[in-house]
């Protein structure tokens, strides 16, 4: 999951972003404050404000709460005692770490507001009116009852990708299957220079064609890449997608819901933050596989011919695609937003 100094950092500036939102509210009265569930301030100022705060979750839905799946170590459903024994002292150990690290931020900002303090993260997400998940519901492991507030939304597929395009080298009818590598497009493309570098180097004894999307934090010269495989500094993913056999991805969510929304099966390499939880369900889905980071050439090369050779998680990516094409996760949270407008 999140460092523990990130976590610090974040919500020890909760007080200062209450009070901006606070302001902004004096000045531009709304009816409702959406936000990004990383920044609590706002929802604390519109509470004190007296108008409805909504949440929108760019992962898989998480939470501090008894019974669900503690979030950061690619935890699956417990399949045992002693699986739910190790997830209650995993959730025990967030909700420590969150009571020292996150509540004294939250609730300095909401002294500062005017209003009583809350005893956890989960009561104050409780007071919100909604909070939208925008992850794919049949891409989660339907944890229980979920609070009355949450709605699990979908992935919201930009319309805008279906103008995307892009100009593949090869010749029409070069049947070799095409891998996509993707490096994330943060900072942590950097740390992921190596590990692309070995898949690279194992790409060259692979009967396929690759391209590597090298990202605007990742130089592209410094990938050195066989004869089969280009490197590009950008190409939209939705270009790509309908033509890819597979993707090898750190597991970012965004590029994760992408690649299924394409059928696309993914080779993950999670690194951190919500990786290795978006990571497990990829591989709960049968839409692929998990490697480390520090996987050798040897290793990513055969997970890679593993993955072409096996129908299956082809046939698993394909069936989460269907269902994504059912969802409309901008659709449902506008919708959902509308209904919090709507109520008297």
């Amino acid at each position: 999951g999140m460092p523990v100094q990130a976590i610090h950092r974040l919500y020890s500036i909760t007080p200062q972003f209450a009070a901006r939102v606070a302001d902004e509210l004096k000045v531009k009265p709304a009816e409702a404050v959406v936000g990004d569930n990383f920044y609590p301030g706002a929802f604390i100022a519109a509470e004190a404000a007296g108008v409805p705060a909504i949440s929108l979750m760019h992962n898989p839905y998480h939470s501090i709460r008894p019974g669900l799946i503690p979030r950061g170590a690619g935890h699956r459903p417990p399949r045992g005692p002693v699986d739910r024994l190790r997830h209650t002292v995993q959730m025990a150990m967030h909700r420590r770490v969150a009571t020292r690290n996150a509540l004294p931020g939250l609730n300095a900002a909401r002294s500062r507001m005017g209003l009583a303090p809350v005893r956890s993260l989960a009561e104050q997400d409780d007071r919100l009116a909604r909070v939208l998940v925008l992850s794919s519901p049949a891409f989660d492991f339907h944890p229980g009852p979920l609070p009355t507030n949450v709605r699990i939304v979908g992935w919201p597929i930009a319309a805008a990708q279906a103008d995307a395009s892009w100009n593949a080298p090869w010749p029409e009818d070069d049947e070799r299957p095409l891998v996509l590598l993707s490096p994330s497009t943060t900072t942590q493309a950097q740390e992921q220079l190596p590990f692309f570098n070995r898949a690279l180097a194992a790409m060259r004894d692979i009967d396929a064609r690759g391209l590597l999307t090298a990202g605007p934090n990742a130089d592209p010269t410094t990938f050195k890449s066989p004869s089969n495989v280009i490197v590009e500094p950008y190409v939209p993913h939705a270009a790509v997608m309908p033509r890819a056999a597979m993707i090898v991805s750190h597991c970012g969510h965004g590029t994760v819901m992408t690649a299924l929304s394409h059928g696309v099966p993914v080779l993950c390499v999670p690194y951190g933050r919500d990786q290795y939880d978006v990571a497990a369900r990829v591989v709960w889905a049968g839409a692929g596989i998990e490697i480390s980071k520090d996987a050798s050439t040897g290793q990513i090369g055969s997970a890679i011919r593993t993955m072409l050779a096996t129908p299956r998680f082809k046939e698993s990516a394909s069936r989460m695609a269907r269902a994504m094409s059912a969802e409309d996760g901008a659709e449902t949270a506008a919708n959902e937003i509308e209904a919090v407008l709507d109520r008297p």
